[in-house]
């Protein structure tokens, strides 16, 4: 037994500072494996409300592209378009947490959501229309009656296309946080 305390207190001070510098990178490990979890949890939920939006949209283009008779239920366009972004601005700098390709695909998919904020203000003819307008929007068009100061049908067509394109990647993203 060891007469003098102060090594007793010195050794318990060794063993217990070796135990803390041996544990840290595990403690840590496991912070950021619970932190990349919430944060996926909150870019999920984020994503899954715009992936709502977008969905109107996805689905007009498959509709829009058949060049069929529309005969289903319609609901107007929004007004105006906005997409959520409070998350991906809260935890940008939690976005490094994710793989190569899932941090690719986040900062795509939030630009590209902007972009069609940005494109949907110059499409005027598209708010508060639907899917039966825009088809009428064409034949109107094809048959040379079309107002000059709207974008032409193939434009609007492809502005559809790319929403569909950021949707199907929403989908993909959405697959790749849970």
């Amino acid at each position: 037994m060891i007469e003098n305390p102060t090594y007793s207190i010195m050794l318990g001070a060794f063993i217990a500072g070796v135990i803390g510098i041996a544990t840290h990178p595990f403690i840590k490990y496991i912070d950021n494996i619970i932190t990349k979890k919430h944060t996926a949890k909150a870019f999920l939920s984020e994503i899954k409300s715009n992936q709502d939006l977008l969905r109107q949209f996805s689905n007009a283009y498959t509709i829009l592209k058949s060049n069929t008779a529309y005969t289903g239920t319609e609901d107007n366009f929004p007004e105006t378009l906005s997409f959520n972004r409070t998350i991906y601005h809260a935890l940008a700098d939690k976005i490094g947490l994710f793989n190569d390709k899932c941090i690719e695909m986040v900062v795509r998919y939030y630009g590209a959501t902007n972009n069609i904020e940005e494109e949907y203000q110059k499409f005027e003819l598209i708010h508060n229309s639907t899917i039966s307008f825009l088809i009428a929007q064409e034949l109107e068009e094809a048959t040379g009656r079309a107002n000059n100061n709207f974008p032409t049908y193939d434009d609007i067509l492809e502005f559809f296309a790319n929403t569909e394109e950021i949707f199907k990647l929403g989908e993909d993203l959405t697959k790749l946080l849970i």
